[in-house]
């Protein structure tokens, strides 16, 4: 499991799992992360690049701690 937290358009902070992400797509209210779910979140990301570089750059730090944990 690789938990990292998001926040969300209304300024709250969301712990997801990064491996239940299903897509990210942008529409007029900002960018949307949808998860295994059925849930989607209203991010803050200015756009998708933005958001895949987020979840990608934190789940690589996690990475090293998976390894070393188990």
């Amino acid at each position: 499991m690789k938990l990292l937290s998001i926040e969300n358009t209304t300024g709250k902070f969301i712990v997801i799992n990064a491996e239940q992400i299903v897509s990210i797509a942008k529409d007029s209210n900002g960018t949307i992360i949808s998860l295994s779910n059925g849930h989607q979140i209203n991010t803050k990301f200015e756009d998708i690049d933005r958001a895949i570089d987020y979840i990608y750059k934190t789940t690589e730090e996690l990475e090293p701690l998976m390894t070393r944990t188990g």
